[in-house]
């Protein structure tokens, strides 16, 4: 588990700094089902009614099961704005979209860096926006979770393969 989590936390700070300039700083390592209960705002400062976006991707192969990113809507919308290169702001669809894109590209380099010899089929991201404390029940799902610091605001990966 320490080598999937390793690995996702290198993946996700290249994809961050490569393709949005952005640097991410990993927090304290929440292992299989801790953290579970918390809220995103509650692990560092935040509005307990803030919007996320969450997108999913299914995952199917030797290990099935999913890989969650969720990321506060408007670190999304200013991630999208600056990767299209536009002045105005981009409405919700395009943000979830760049969220569903991001995590495209996280688990596809995750699966692809462990053996080369297996396949694995991923659904399309599956992409939505929630508020905050709608997130506990995610939480409370078996699996890994990695939380990351984005100037000042929370994001997760959540990892549930078996």
């Amino acid at each position: 588990m320490n080598d999937l989590r390793n690995r996702a936390a290198t993946i996700m700070a290249n994809i961050f700094e490569t393709m949005f300039f952005i640097f991410i700083e990993p927090q304290e390592d929440v292992g299989p089902n801790e953290g579970e209960g918390r809220k995103l705002s509650e692990t560092g400062p935040g509005n307990p009614s803030a919007q996320y976006l969450r997108s999913s991707i299914q995952v199917e192969g030797e290990v099935s099961g999913h890989i969650k990113l969720y990321l506060p809507y408007d670190l999304a919308r200013s991630m999208a704005q600056n990767f299209l290169g536009l002045d105005e702001e981009v409405p919700q669809s395009q943000a979830l979209d760049m969220v569903g894109e991001l995590l495209n590209m996280i688990s596809g380099n995750l699966l692809s860096s462990g053996s080369k010899k297996i396949v694995y089929k991923l659904s399309m991201p599956s992409n939505e926006a929630v508020e905050s404390q709608d997130l506990e029940k995610d939480f409370r799902q078996q699996g890994m979770n990695l939380d990351f610091d984005v100037e000042g605001q929370k994001i997760r990966l959540q990892i549930q393969l078996h």
